[in-house]
C-alpha cells in the first residue's frame, strides 16, 4: 500500500508506473472498464469491482461487449494533433496526408481566420481508422492474461487492497425524470467497509451538485469511522470521454477535478497525470458536478435547436445542412448537426438540472423545451417516412422498409436510449415489413421486445426488395452507399428517408428514388 495524498505529480506517476499503486474501479460499464484497462496499461495493479457476475465473468476472461476504436496507428504514422477541435464532437483534430478531420464523425475541416469550418465530405483516412475496430478487446486481454486487472463481486475486499479507488458507477434517472441515487449509495457503503487511511475516493459519475459531499462524504465517515479530508481524501472528477473513442480521449480531453479540500483535489490531480491530458482544478465538487451538467445541457439543447431548425428548413424548401454550414462561419455561431438524439447521457442529464431547478421552485422551461423537442425526433422521422410513401403513392403496410442503424450512434453498439428503436416499433405499428441492419448491436434483447422485426448483419439482403430506406445511425458502412447502388437493390420507385446526415441529397438525381433527410426538401 501507497500514499498517494501528498504526493507530488511525478511521484505519483513514477509509483503507477513501477507497479506500487493498486486502483479500485467500482462499476464496469462504458466508463469504468476502458478507464480500469488503460490504468492497468500504465503499470497499476486494478481491481474491477461490478455487482452483476456475468459482467465479472466476462472480465476475467478478457472479453467485453464494449466497441473502441484505435487511433495510436494514426499517431505512429505520423499524423499530427491539432489543438482546434471538431465543432460537432468536440473532439481534437487530425492532420494526416494533407487531410485535416474529425477522428469521431470523420467530416472533413478547413481551418481559417475565422476557426473551424467541417465539410460535407467524409475523410478517406476515417475511413481506415474505423476499419481498424479495435484494440480494446486486444488491451483488455493483455493486462487481464498479466495479471493486471482483475474483476470482481466482492467491492469491500478490493477497496482494502488498493490506494485509490474510483466510482464509476450509473446514475439513471428514475420516475418522473428524478436521478436515482441507488447505485451511488450502494457503492459508497461497500467503499466504506474497505476504507484505510489515506485512501483517495474519486467520484467519476455524473451525479446532482452535492453528491459528493451531501451523499457520499457522510456515507463513508459513517462507514468507516474516518474523516474525510483528515484521513482520507474524496474528489469529483466527471468523465467526458466520447464512447467509442475512450482510448483517446482518457488521453487528451481536458479534465476537471473539485476536491472536498486541497489536498484532495490535487492527489486526484496526481493520480490522473498518468495521462497526458491537463487538469484543471476548480473551487469544489459542487462546482464541477454542475459543470457536467452544463456541458451535456448545453450540447442537448444546442442539438434541439438544430432540430427545429431542421424541421422550419423542411417546411420553406431550404437544406438545413447549407445553411447551418453558412451560419458557423460566423465564429460567434456554432451550430450542431440535427438528428435523433441518444445514449446514456444526453437524454438524462439535463434532468438532473431540471429536478433540482424545480426542487428550489424554479421552472427551467428552456431545458425542457429542448428535451421535448429531441424526444420528439423519432416521431417526426416517422412522419417523414410517411411523407415519402404519400409521395410515392403506395402503402406502407406490407411494404418492406430497410432500417439501416439499431445504436443510438455510428460505429458503436450502444442501444440504451437509441432513437432507432422507438422508430422501428413505430413501423412496426403501421404494419411495414421492417428489417433492421446493425454491424454492432446485439440483437439479443431485441428479439424479445420486437419479434416482429427482422433483424439482419447482412446489409445487402437487408437493401434487397425494400421500398424505403430508413437511416437511423450513421455507421462508417453506410457512408459507402451511393444512391446508384441503393436503386439497384430496391423495389422502385422507393424513397430514402435521412436522419443521420448521411448523404449528399444533390446526389439524388434518379426520379425514382425519392430523398427526404432530416431538414431537407425532397430530391429529385
Amino acid at each position: 500500500m501507497v500514499k498517494i495524498l501528498g504526493n507530488s505529480r511525478d511521484e505519483t506517476v513514477r509509483l503507477i508506473h513501477d507497479g506500487k499503486v493498486s486502483i479500485a474501479v467500482v462499476g464496469l460499464g462504458y466508463v469504468g472498464l476502458p478507464l480500469a484497462t488503460l490504468f492497468a496499461l500504465e503499470g497499476a495493479r486494478v481491481f474491477g469491482c461490478e455487482v452483476d457476475p456475468k459482467t465479472v465473468e466476462m472480465v476475467n476472461a478478457g472479453k467485453s461487449r464494449i466497441v473502441e476504436h484505435d487511433v495510436s496507428w494514426l499517431i505512429d504514422a505520423g499524423a499530427r494533433t491539432l489543438k482546434n477541435t471538431c465543432p460537432n464532437c468536440g473532439v481534437q483534430l487530425f492532420e494526416h496526408r494533407q487531410e485535416v478531420f474529425c477522428p469521431s464523425c470523420g467530416k472533413l475541416a478547413t481551418l481559417d481566420a475565422y476557426g473551424v469550418r467541417l465539410q460535407p465530405r467524409h475523410s478517406e483516412i476515417y475511413k481506415s481508422l474505423m476499419s481498424k475496430q479495435v484494440s480494446f478487446q486486444s488491451l483488455l486481454e493483455k493486462v487481464v492474461s498479466a495479471g493486471k486487472l482483475t474483476a470482481t463481486t466482492d467491492t469491500t475486499s478490493a477497496v482494502a487492497e488498493s490506494d485509490a479507488i474510483l466510482i464509476a458507477v450509473g446514475t439513471p434517472l428514475g420516475e418522473e425524470h428524478i436521478p436515482d441515487k441507488s447505485a451511488i449509495i450502494a457503492a459508497s457503503r461497500a467503499i466504506a467497509q474497505g476504507l484505510e487511511k489515506n485512501d483517495l475516493i474519486v467520484l467519476k459519475s455524473t451525479v446532482l451538485p452535492g453528491t459528493t459531499e451531501g451523499v457520499v462524504k457522510p456515507i463513508l465517515e459513517e462507514g468507516s469511522g474516518l474523516k474525510c479530508g483528515e484521513d482520507f481524501g474524496l474528489a469529483h472528477m466527471p468523465e467526458r470521454i466520447k464512447e467509442g473513442f475512450a482510448l483517446y480521449e482518457f488521453k487528451t480531453i481536458p479534465r476537471i477535478v473539485g476536491g472536498v479540500d486541497e489536498r484532495s483535489a490535487e492527489a486526484a490531480a496526481s493520480l490522473f497525470s498518468v495521462f497526458p491530458a491537463p487538469i484543471h482544478i476548480v473551487g469544489s465538487p459542487s462546482i464541477s458536478e454542475t459543470a457536467k451538467l452544463f456541458e451535456n445541457t448545453y450540447r442537448d439543447t444546442n442539438i434541439a435547436l438544430a432540430n427545429e431548425l431542421a424541421i422550419i428548413c423542411e417546411r420553406i424548401g431550404v437544406d438545413v445542412m447549407d445553411a447551418i454550414r453558412a451560419a458557423n462561419t460566423d465564429p460567434k455561431t456554432h451550430l450542431l448537426t440535427p438528428g435523433l438524439v441518444g445514449g446514456y447521457c444526453l437524454p438524462k442529464d439535463p434532468y438532473f438540472l431540471v429536478s433540482e431547478a424545480l426542487r428550489k421552485g424554479y421552472t427551467p422551461s428552456l431545458i425542457q423545451d429542448a428535451r421535448r423537442v429531441n424526444e420528439g425526433m423519432p416521431d417526426h422521422a416517422v412522419d417523414l417516412v410517411i411523407e415519402v410513401f404519400g409521395r410515392l403513392g403506395v402503402k406502407i403496410g406490407g411494404s418492406k422498409i430497410a432500417l439501416l442503424g439499431l445504436s443510438f450512434k455510428g460505429d458503436s453498439g450502444d442501444l440504451r436510449n437509441s432513437g432507432a428503436i422507438p422508430v422501428a416499433k413505430k413501423l412496426v405499428g403501421l404494419e411495414a415489413e421492417v428489417w433492421a441492419h446493425d454491424p454492432l448491436a446485439s440483437f439479443e434483447e431485441l428479439e424479445r421486445e420486437l419479434p416482429d422485426l427482422v433483424f439482419s448483419r447482412d446489409l445487402e439482403k437487408t437493401l434487397s426488395g425494400s421500398r424505403c430506406v430508413v437511416i437511423t445511425a450513421d455507421h462508417s458502412e453506410y457512408r459507402s452507399l451511393e444512391p446508384n447502388v441503393l436503386a439497384d437493390e430496391m423495389s422502385l420507385p422507393g424513397g430514402v428517408v435521412d436522419c443521420r446526415q448521411i448523404f449528399n441529397p444533390k446526389h439524388f438525381t434518379d426520379p425514382r428514388l425519392l430523398y427526404r433527410g432530416l431538414g431537407h426538401p425532397f430530391y429529385p
